[in-house]
């Protein structure tokens, strides 16, 4: 994983996938979830079911992070979605994922963030597709994933996915939200560099 210094306060790490399940894996997985879901007015789907795909990235996510603060995943909470974006989805917005669970379901803070690219799309133009993050000082710095990447960013970071509003196909993503220990503080530093 490459550390990536946005601002005095903000960074990400981008890197690959190094687990072993193909991209057929994550779309079925993707499917499965799909059809155990119950839909909402949005994008995003919650993980129903931990399927081994999932769990690969999940995994390789908490060992990164396990190493790089030298912590473990104690009393630690998790929230996993799929996002997805199809023709005629315009809408983004900045947020952040200062919770475990969107909206009032707990207060557990988050730690990180994560997204896992399973299906980027080609030919795309302008913005669209890309992750945009905004620090501190009111500076956007925009990023094209690749599919296959992991990018891991801090819960408090400013962030939004552009879609993609023109493409037929599907762009798939895979996310979580975790805390290392949900009764100690978030351990949000600040890089060293």
């Amino acid at each position: 994983m490459k550390k990536i210094k946005l601002s005095d306060e903000f960074y990400f790490w981008r890197g690959t996938y190094s687990g072993f399940y193909p991209l057929e894996d994550f779309i079925s997985a993707v499917k499965i979830n799909k059809s155990i879901s119950i839909p909402s007015n949005s994008n995003s789907l919650w993980v129903e079911v931990n399927l081994e795909p999932f769990v690969s990235v999940n995994e390789q996510v908490k060992q990164f992070l396990s190493s790089e603060y030298e912590r473990e995943f104690k009393n630690y909470a998790e929230h996993y979605w799929v996002y997805t974006q199809k023709k005629d989805y315009n809408q983004d917005w900045m947020h952040q994922h200062l919770n475990i669970h969107p909206g009032s379901r707990s207060k557990a803070k988050t730690d990180f963030t994560f997204t896992y690219y399973i299906k980027q799309l080609d030919n795309l133009q302008e913005d669209e597709g890309k992750i945009i993050f905004k620090t501190e000082d009111g500076v956007e710095h925009k990023f094209l994933p690749k599919t296959d990447e992991i990018f891991i960013f801090p819960g408090n970071l400013w962030h939004k996915a552009v879609p993609t509003p023109n493409h037929d196909e599907e762009r798939i993503v895979y996310a979580g939200s975790l805390a290392f220990n949900v009764l100690s503080p978030p351990c949000f530093k600040k890089p060293n560099f």
